[in-house]
């Protein structure tokens, strides 16, 4: 079944409190570019932060919240680069996902599998602020699928090859 990974958990306990302080660095990072939008380098630290998380649950193969975080980035990034007129949206979905991603990890820490269908309406608030099609619960479950998917093996060598 999707998300059967104790080493998941265990690994979630020895970083958790690292990811929550990336989060909250992450939301005040944005709260204070939103108070002072001049202040560019805000989101270049609430960037870094996301960047931290990202790479964090990826290591412990936990792909829901690594694919909220990696749409949370992409959203990031667009914002880095067209320098929004204070449209308040993508700000509050990106907010509302550092809320949502700490919950999620509250809860697999506590024992629920990892299923990233649980965080579809995140993900696509967060496509929706990029003008990105939404994913279905089809599309992310197939991909949660191809996510944990043993790495292909490599061909063993013949006899006398080394």
């Amino acid at each position: 079944m999707v998300g059967e990974r104790p080493q998941m958990a265990n690994g979630l306990h020895w970083v958790r409190g690292e990811i929550e302080l990336s989060l909250t660095r992450a939301r005040s990072a944005l709260e204070q570019y939103l108070e002072s939008p001049e202040e560019k380098h805000h989101l270049e630290v609430a960037a870094e932060e996301l960047h931290l998380v990202r790479g964090t649950v990826g290591m412990i193969q936990c792909f829901g919240a690594a694919a909220l975080a990696e749409e949370m980035l992409q959203l990031l990034q667009e914002l880095r680069q067209t320098r929004p007129e204070q449209d308040l949206e993508p700000f509050s979905a990106l907010t509302g996902a550092t809320l949502h991603l700490s919950d999620y990890v509250d809860l697999l820490v506590h024992g629920e599998s990892d299923r990233a269908v649980v965080l579809q309406p995140g993900i696509n608030e967060l496509r929706l602020a990029r003008g990105k099609p939404l994913l279905t619960e089809a599309e992310l479950f197939a991909a949660q699928l191809r996510a944990q998917e043993p790495p292909a093996a490599a061909p063993a060598a013949a006899p006398g090859e080394a």
